[in-house]
């Protein structure tokens, strides 16, 4: 009681009510958990899926020339 006390005057009360004291349900489990990260899982593989779809080539004679510019672009900017 004494925490929530020091608590409501002070400018960490929104985080307070929003974030430690969440008011949920009961039955909020953890198939919660598992729908958002199934959720970010998609998410990641959709911009993935752009980006490899943006350096797609069809023809055999380029398909070394993009992955030698693109394991040069990861090596020089990471």
């Amino acid at each position: 009681m004494s925490l929530n006390r020091w608590n409501k005057h002070s400018l960490l009360s929104f985080i307070d009510s929003h974030i430690i004291n969440y008011p949920t349900p009961i039955n909020l489990n953890y198939m919660w958990s598992f729908g958002s990260t199934a959720g970010l899982c998609l998410g990641i593989q959709i911009l993935t899926g752009i980006f490899l779809a943006m350096h797609y080539s069809s023809h055999v004679d380029y398909l070394l020339v993009v992955l030698n510019t693109l394991c040069e672009t990861l090596i020089m900017d990471g």
